[in-house]
């Protein structure tokens, strides 16, 4: 039996023709229904150019394609929050059909992952902004790599001359990736966390507080440092689409938006809810015994499960959450953030605070720190300031978007 599609809203520019969708332009004029699937470009432009958006008002859609200066040859729409890359001035896009499924007498149990396709690509994520345990690192619009804050086991100095296209900061070290997914670790390697395999490429990369996990293109999940507690053992023959390192626990999404977790479950955060999906996933950040994971559901909502912060909102929707060690943030659609927990309390330095007046595009929680990034590329951090992790440089712009490494 073939699987219902819940519509998913999708800003477009114009209505096109029946049965066909236009690419998404620079200006939203119509908001359109696009259900999850693969679309076939047609009549497609000489001019057409692609470009990496920010942020996507859509429930829980991801749009996927290879970088081109010209048009692939289809666009899948996925439950995935990996990023956006839209289309300017191209052509059109026709849904194709499913094919016909094999009847089978035996039903899938409802509780079996939603089956992955043998052409399955886990998704690039890229972090251009990533705080730590004490030290903060973005990337620039070139890939190059600024960091601030803590640098006692130099996880504060990258290589020089190297260019990245995502950068993670863990507890005492930091993890990028170069152009061609190799990973690139520095800071302390009393686990390993800073010396990652050879001869592995990944599409994402995410720094707990010991350990590193990474996916490959078939969304099969590596990891390496610190594994005293399973924490460095991703469950075998699964394949994921996002992945998250906490201090000592590592949670994923399967395409389905399932979630599975591994490593320390002392306060329940990796034994994430069952019947839950969610369109993004965020393990509490590098800090010392973070005892949380917290989750965005499609309709932008947020679950969180383990020891996790009170405070909660009831009925907001974002559009990314990131978990610190006590806090957690958030990006409303505006790009205005909410924060909640470690308000009161003896470890209370204001980053569960942010300005108000701000409006960012991108934020990332540390230990006790927050910083995001601004529309224009300029950085922004309250909180936790003693080794000068909420302190950017003021003269910096760094990538809101997807990096261009090219030349």
């Amino acid at each position: 039996m073939q699987e219902e599609t819940t519509p998913v809203p999708l800003w477009l520019h114009s209505p096109p023709p029946q049965g066909r969708r236009r690419c998404p332009l620079r200006t939203p004029a119509l908001l359109a229904l696009i259900v999850p699937g693969v679309y076939e470009a047609t009549n497609i432009m000489e001019t057409c150019e692609w470009a990496r958006l920010s942020r996507l008002d859509a429930d829980g859609a991801d749009v996927l394609f290879e970088d081109s200066t010209t048009a692939p040859a289809t666009v899948a729409i996925l439950p995935t929050d990996a990023g956006f890359r839209a289309s300017e001035g191209c052509g059109w896009w026709t849904l194709k059909p499913n094919p016909t499924p094999t009847p089978t007498a035996t039903p899938t149990p409802t509780a079996t992952p939603y089956p992955v396709p043998e052409d399955f690509r886990a998704p690039e994520q890229h972090t251009t902004i990533s705080s730590g345990g004490t030290h903060t690192c973005a990337l620039r619009t070139d890939g190059t790599s600024v960091c601030w804050g803590n640098n006692v086991a130099n996880q504060s100095s990258p290589p020089e001359g190297e260019r990245f296209t995502s950068i993670s900061s863990g507890y005492l070290h930091t993890c990028a990736l170069q152009p061609d997914g190799t990973p690139t670790c520095w800071g302390q390697n009393r686990h390993g966390q800073s010396t990652p395999p050879e001869e592995e490429q990944f599409v994402s990369i995410s720094s707990g507080g010991s350990h590193i996990c990474a996916l490959r293109i078939d969304g099969s999940a590596v990891c390496w440092g610190d594994d005293n507690l399973g924490q460095s053992t991703p469950p075998e023959e699964e394949q994921f689409v996002a992945i998250s390192s906490g201090s000592e626990h590592t949670c994923a999404l399967r395409s389905d938006g399932s979630a599975s977790c591994w490593g320390r479950d002392s306060g329940g955060q990796a034994s994430p809810p069952g019947q839950e999906r969610f369109t993004s996933i965020s393990t509490g950040s590098g800090g010392i015994s973070p005892s949380h994971t917290c989750a965005l559901r499609p309709n932008g909502s947020v679950v969180c499960w383990g020891r996790a912060p009170s405070g909660l909102p009831e009925g907001e929707r974002f559009t990314s959450v990131s978990s610190g060690t006590g806090h957690i943030c958030a990006l409303r659609a505006d790009g205005s953030s909410l924060c909640w927990g470690n308000k009161g309390s003896d470890r209370s330095f204001g980053q569960a605070s942010p300005p108000e007046s701000e409006r960012l595009a991108l934020l990332s929680s540390g230990s006790f720190h927050t910083c995001g990034l601004r529309p224009d590329g300029s950085a922004v951090c309250w909180g936790y300031d003693s080794r000068g992790q909420a302190s950017p440089p003021e003269d910096e712009r760094f990538a809101v978007g997807r990096v261009d490494v090219g030349g």
